[in-house]
Formats: C-alpha cells, sequence, structure tokens
C-alpha cells in the first residue's frame, strides 16, 4: 500500500514538470509544421496534375489520309485517373486542415493557464492522496486535465516518429512519381499535325499528294497510339503513387493518432483504477 502511494505520488509529481516543458509542445508543432508543408505541397501538386489531365482529355490526333479527316482523342484513357486526381485533392485539403486544427490546439493546451491548472490540481491531489481525504472525483479530474494536456503532443510526437522511420521515403518517392508525371500528360505539339505551306504548281500538288497518302495513312495513327500507350504507362504510376500517398496521410493524421491517444487513455485509465482501488476507504468487519 505505501509503496505504490509512493509510486503514484511520483507520477503525479513528474507531471508538473512535464506541463511546463516547452519543448515538448515545440517538438508537436514542428512536426505539424512538416505535415502541414507535405500536404500542402502535395495539394498544389495534385491540382496542378488535375489541371493537366483535364488539358490532356481535349487533346486530339487529327490526320486527313486520301483527304478524309480522322479525329481520336486520349480522353477516355484519362477520365478514371482525373476522377482519382480529383478525390485525392480533396483528401489532401482536409489534411492540410486537420493539421492546422492540430496546430490550434497545440497551441491552446499548452498555454501556461492549462499548465498552471494541471499544476494545481496534481498538487492538490498528492496532498489528499496522503492526507486520507482523496476523492474519487479528485482523481477523475486529474486524470482528466492530464488527458488534455499531453494527449495531443504524445499522439502527434509519436505519429511523426514512426512516419520519418517508416514512411518518409516512401512519400518523397511517390511525392516525385506523380510530379513527374505531369511532363508524360502534358499536351505536346506534336499530336497536331504542323501548318503546311500553300502549294501553287501541279508537280508541287502531286508530290504532296503522294506524300500524305504514304506517310498519313500510317504516320498520325502511330503517333497516337505511341502517344496512348505512353498516356496510359504515365497514368498508371501517378494511380500507384495517389494511392500509396493517401495511406500515408490517413494513417498519419487519423489511424496513428487515434491509436496513440487510446494506448494514452488506457495508461491514464490503469492509473486512475489503481489510485482509486488503494484510496477507497475499508469497511470495518464486525
Amino acid at each position: 500500500m505505501y509503496i505504490k502511494k509512493l509510486l503514484l505520488t511520483c507520477l503525479a509529481a513528474l507531471v508538473i514538470p512535464l506541463a511546463w516543458h516547452s519543448e515538448t509542445n515545440e517538438l508537436a508543432m514542428s512536426q505539424v509544421d512538416a505535415g502541414l508543408k507535405r500536404s500542402l505541397i502535395t495539394f498544389g501538386a495534385a491540382r496542378a496534375l488535375n489541371g493537366i489531365i483535364s488539358v490532356a482529355q481535349g487533346t486530339e490526333v487529327v490526320a486527313q489520309p486520301l483527304g478524309f479527316g480522322v479525329s481520336m482523342s486520349i480522353g477516355q484513357v484519362l477520365a478514371p485517373v482525373n476522377h482519382l486526381v480529383e478525390q485525392f485533392s480533396n483528401l489532401m485539403l482536409a489534411t492540410s486542415v486537420a493539421f492546422g486544427v492540430e496546430k490550434l490546439l497545440l497551441t491552446v493546451f499548452g498555454d501556461p493557464a492549462v499548465s498552471g491548472l494541471v499544476t494545481a490540481i496534481a498538487l492538490i491531489w498528492i496532498v489528499c492522496l496522503w492526507g486520507g481525504g482523496l476523492r474519487p472525483w479528485l482523481t477523475r479530474l486529474f486524470m482528466l486535465v492530464m488527458f488534455v494536456r499531453f494527449a495531443l503532443p504524445i499522439a502527434t510526437i509519436g505519429s511523426g516518429m514512426i512516419y520519418e522511420h517508416f514512411a518518409a521515403h516512401e512519400y518523397t518517392a511517390n511525392q516525385r512519381l506523380i510530379t513527374d508525371k505531369h511532363m508524360a500528360l502534358t499536351p505536346s505539339s506534336k499530336d497536331t499535325p504542323n501548318a503546311v505551306p500553300a502549294c501553287d504548281t501541279l508537280a508541287c500538288v502531286t508530290e504532296r499528294w503522294f506524300a500524305e497518302n504514304e506517310m498519313l495513312l500510317s504516320s498520325p495513327i502511330e503517333q497516337f497510339r505511341t502517344k496512348i500507350t505512353d498516356v496510359k504507362r504515365a497514368a498508371n504510376l501517378a494511380v500507384d503513387g495517389i494511392v500509396s500517398l493517401m495511406v500515408i496521410f490517413i494513417l498519419q493524421t487519423m489511424l496513428l493518432p487515434i491509436m496513440m491517444i487510446w494506448l494514452y487513455y488506457q495508461a491514464l485509465a490503469g492509473v486512475g483504477r489503481s489510485a482509486l482501488l488503494d484510496t477507497r476507504p475499508q469497511r470495518t468487519a464486525w
């Protein structure tokens, strides 16, 4: 009983300097700032990719073999990718907002007034623990203020450390992947035939007719097929990068923080139950 009280006292006393430890909040804030910067960069890349795909969807290859016009478009190939990119950009906007909310909450919960409240309740709780007047509501209040003060920094720092060790390299590679696909999906001047100067002589018209029938029957079609192949390859790589980035940001902003907060809550609940059991009044047996 005495040893357990002593351990609870040490834990409560440790909370006081931690509540005023500004480096903890600064480390958490730096993690949030880095995450916000990454999400904004990725959001900008997603919007740029969305715009480029929208332009590329309107790209056409026009050929006139034997005087008949043929128009071919790559828009249908890029339509599913464009829809995915739009959803991805919306997710990145929501992620940026989530990082902004985290930054605001860190500022609020790291305020000296909150640290002072934690210190006062911790001192009262220690005095009541040894004086015999500890009430269950005071223990619950102490656990609550500790949760409010430290839950978000723990979740932010923990998820940031996991990201740095396991996902930072994958983020860089996939971010570069979707950025490099801009050039592959950008319409080129080669997709449309260049303007041909007017021809006035019979010899010139005849020579051009044979040249057009020889080249335009095959060249524009082959160029279109090549472009379609390149676009499909670039789109597939972009989709892989987008899905990987979505997984990374969902983990960092949702799953990992929730897991960290749940573990911290369970730890506080265990300490609170132990304190309530040890301070429960003992009934006298008759």
